[in-house]
């Protein structure tokens, strides 16, 4: 499990490997920005808990409806046109999301962003799966994930520091919309930057290419397989909808956080669940994939409700932090687990099918949670995760009993 072990995949496959990861580390900071800020720029411009619930559910549904888009432009033009498109649409999106504090443009820039967050979830299995061969493929998703959370580690401290930066250096209030919206235009301009790589990919090993284009692009093998497959990507999103989205906003609201102490609270639990990246592999060599994910969702609903009810601030980051070692963990052996299991040629398909389940699945639980936070009780969406996580884990492995613990890469 050491570090020879999971960097070996990316040297062996030698620039592309770093190129994508080199811009999957971009995206993280990006993300750490959004995560950290845009809960409380909603807030500050005068909207609730609901409207933000609104955004996320546009964010999904819109996400969804373009993943048989993104699997098209992959089967059709290659993965590298479909990482372009991703950040043009992330960056567009992210910028006119906060440009203008009203219900159309933010709805607007959501739907943009979230066409590009299609076309990164979607590309990135079909990517990582044609760099890495056997088990060296959980390791090189697990690098991947572990590198992708750091990065949000890094840009969520930067955005719960720079505001304090901003705001005496122009002359407004640090906790204003404008300071935020700035803010949130620098992770913009890193994503970018980080981007530019992506032009310099090549078509190495047929990297750009993948097989059975032709194929009808809605239709699968084994479909019944395939839903099996798809239960931790379900249960994974169902728990981030009910607390994710609203992650800054309830620590503000529950436990008094400031913006500083909630950009070093979710920049911890990305550097500290990264750790799950890299034990990742270890779990899948030892217990094999469906135990391990099983396992490992099922251990992460005890700490996710001690998030929503715990005593103070200091016991809920603590479980917050155990919470991401679990779920990092999981995320890239569900990822990997899914691209092995399936045909080389439909790939891009079941990746497409992958992001809409995950976005819908998502949306399905983001607009109840703002609405019982915003009326009800602002912890109740974290006992809710809870229950998804624990059904979603025993599911997960009653649906895979009898399999072999270690499965074979399928193959076609």
């Amino acid at each position: 499990m050491g570090y020879r072990a999971l960097a070996g995949p990316v040297r062996g496959h030698g620039r592309d490997a770093w190129l994508y990861i080199f811009y999957s580390f971009g995206s993280g900071i990006g993300l750490g920005f959004i995560q950290v800020l845009l809960g409380l720029y909603v807030l500050s411009v005068g909207f609730g808990e609901s409207f933000l619930a609104t955004i996320e559910v546009v964010i999904a549904l819109s996400s969804a409806s373009c993943s048989f888009v993104a699997g098209v432009v992959i089967d059709r033009f290659g993965t590298r046109a479909a990482l372009l498109v991703s950040a043009v649409a992330l960056a567009g999106g992210r910028f006119l999301l906060v440009a203008f504090p009203s219900t159309g443009a933010m709805l607007g820039g959501a739907a943009v962003m979230a066409s590009g967050i299609a076309f990164y979830w979607v590309s990135q299995g079909v990517v990582l799966s044609r760099l890495s061969t056997g088990d060296r493929r959980a390791s090189l998703f697990g690098l991947n994930w572990t590198l992708y959370t750091l990065s949000s580690f890094l840009g969520g401290i930067i955005a719960g520091v720079l505001p304090g930066v901003l705001g005496p250096a122009l002359g407004l209030p640090s906790d204003g919309a404008d300071v935020y919206r700035y803010t949130i235009w620098v992770g913009v301009a890193v994503t970018t930057v980080a981007s530019l790589p992506l032009l310099w990919m090549d078509s190495g090993r047929g990297f750009l290419h993948t097989p059975g284009a032709r194929q009808a692009f809605w239709k699968v093998d084994e479909p019944r397989r395939v839903l099996r497959l798809l239960i931790p990507v379900a249960t994974i999103a169902t728990t981030i909808g009910f607390t994710a989205p609203f992650l800054s906003v309830f620590l503000a609201g529950q436990y008094n956080a400031s913006t500083s102490r909630i950009g070093f609270v979710i920049g911890m639990f990305a550097l500290v669940g990264s750790i799950g990246g890299l034990i990742g592999p270890w779990l899948r060599r030892r217990f094999g994939p469906v135990r391990a994910i099983s396992g490992l969702l099922v251990a992460s609903a005890p700490m996710l409700l001690l998030v929503g009810y715990a005593p103070g601030l200091g016991a809920a980051s603590v479980a917050l932090w155990g919470r991401g070692v679990l779920g990092n963990a999981a995320w890239p052996l569900t990822l990997s687990h899914l691209m092995e299991s399936v045909p080389e040629s439909q790939r891009g398909r079941v990746s497409a099918l992958m992001n809409i389940s995950f976005e819908l699945s998502l949306a399905s639980a983001t607009l109840p949670a703002g609405l019982l936070m915003e009326h009800v009780d602002y912890r109740l969406p974290h006992a809710l995760a809870a229950v998804a996580l624990l059904v979603g884990g025993l599911g997960f492995a009653y649906a895979w009993r009898g399999e072999a613990a270690h499965p074979t890469e399928r193959a076609g």
